[in-house]
């Protein structure tokens, strides 16, 4: 399961070895100031646009990076769950866009770190 952690600068997000593979990535981080909206999605596919690379199971899983029009997003979600949509700016991600089992704390707590 992807794991989010939030630092005092930064956010990284933690993959077990599964998704590693599936992501063909081994995990990210970010710092928090290049974080420009934090936002709660309850149907996250709406958000995916674009090419897939990565893992998509039809109503179940999706794992891995989207390209759409010069932007790279970096998606990992299940079935039903809420995601939060984490859009950065000059990072190699242009959106995070995550499955959370607290996606409302998260994104409070992720706009709070912002502001400090």
């Amino acid at each position: 399961m992807t794991q989010i952690a939030i630092t005092r600068d930064r956010i990284q997000v933690r993959l077990s070895r599964i998704e590693r593979l599936a992501a063909a990535t081994r995990g990210i981080d970010l710092p928090l100031a290049s974080i420009t909206d934090v936002q709660v999605e309850e149907q996250p596919r709406r958000a995916l646009h674009g090419i897939r690379v990565g893992t998509s199971i039809p109503g179940s899983t999706k794992l891995g990076r989207w390209y759409r029009r010069g932007e790279k997003d970096f998606v990992a979600f299940g079935r039903g769950e809420r995601a939060l949509v984490i859009t950065f700016t000059g990072e190699r991600w242009s959106r995070l866009i995550l499955g959370c089992e607290d996606a409302v704390a998260v994104a409070a707590r992720l706009r709070r770190s912002r502001l400090s």
